[in-house]
């Protein structure tokens, strides 16, 4: 029985100088191992959803190489064909990669093709943000906010410091928004919501305790009435799980939500899914009916 063909989308900016020698010593482990292995680099943003809706050929397996970015562009790329019609799997490239972390995905060119070559299939629930995909978070607020106003080219030379430089210049926009959120028919007011798909932010920071990839149901944590210091010490204790147990934040699990703008200005609210800008203000989101099969270890 011949070995299975093995499409490689590579975004080789993402992650550094090497990214691209992970990517090669990778399609050289599969290789070895009797896959048949094809690439295609990635030429600017959204360049992975437009090939791969575009690829008239046979998939069998996918592997995104990249970040979180990439990963939603060639899960969107894929959004037309049937879950069961290929497996997607995935080598950690990008500067954040927090659904290889969530999945145990480790960042080697070893382990990258074991998982592909001898791993499980995990079903996945992805889901929609105004018609798009995402596979672990979108955000409205304080979190869009830092998403949207990050330096790219600082976030090329100096990765996740560009992050931290964006959320310290939104700290001071702290409760001067509002929002209405909807959530299965259960109206909140908020200053800041997240919709969890997975359950990590920005790396291995655990958000949601309760939210699961393999569930096709969403967390709804939503912060309201939290000072500007009191933000601060929020964003200190992430690394320790607790945040979604402080004061002022409030979690709910739903299937649709919609979010929209209480006190809209000139400048539309941005949202953003798995660390990207994906448009404004209102919009909603639904859980995903069907899964996609994911290579994990």
């Amino acid at each position: 029985m011949p070995m299975p063909h093995i499409l490689i989308i590579h975004n080789p900016i993402s992650g550094g100088d090497g990214s691209s020698l992970m990517v090669k010593r990778t399609a050289n482990r599969l290789k070895k191992l009797g896959y048949g292995v094809s690439y295609y680099a990635t030429q600017s943003a959204g360049d992975a959803t437009r090939y791969l809706r575009e690829f008239e050929g046979v998939l069998d397996i996918v592997a995104a190489a990249g970040g979180d970015g990439l990963i939603g562009e060639v899960v969107n790329g894929l959004s037309e064909r049937g879950g069961d019609e290929y497996r997607l799997a995935i080598i950690p490239t990008g500067t954040t990669n927090v659904l290889a972390r969530e999945l145990g995905i480790k960042f080697s060119s070893r382990f990258a093709a074991r998982t592909i070559h001898g791993g499980k299939l995990k079903p996945i629930y992805p889901a929609q943000i105004n018609g798009r995909r995402f596979m672990l978070m979108a955000g409205v607020g304080f979190d869009a906010w830092v998403v949207s106003g990050v330096n790219l080219k600082i976030k090329k030379n100096w990765g996740k410091v560009a992050y931290v430089l964006a959320m310290l210049r939104h700290l001071k926009l702290i409760g001067s928004k509002q929002y209405e959120v909807i959530a299965d028919g259960q109206t909140l007011l908020a200053d800041s919501v997240m919709v969890c798909n997975g359950r990590f932010y920005g790396g291995s920071y655990k958000l949601s305790e309760h939210a699961d990839l393999s569930s096709s149901s969403l967390q709804v944590m939503t912060l309201s009435g939290i000072s500007q210091l009191g933000f601060m010490l929020r964003l200190l204790v992430l690394p320790y799980g607790v945040f979604a147990r402080t004061p002022g934040v409030h979690e709910l699990r739903a299937t649709s939500v919609t979010i929209r703008d209480l006190n809209p200005s000139a400048h539309p609210e941005p949202v953003q899914a798995d660390g990207d800008a994906v448009g404004f203000l209102p919009l909603e989101i639904t859980s995903a009916t069907q899964a996609i099969r994911v290579m994990v270890p």
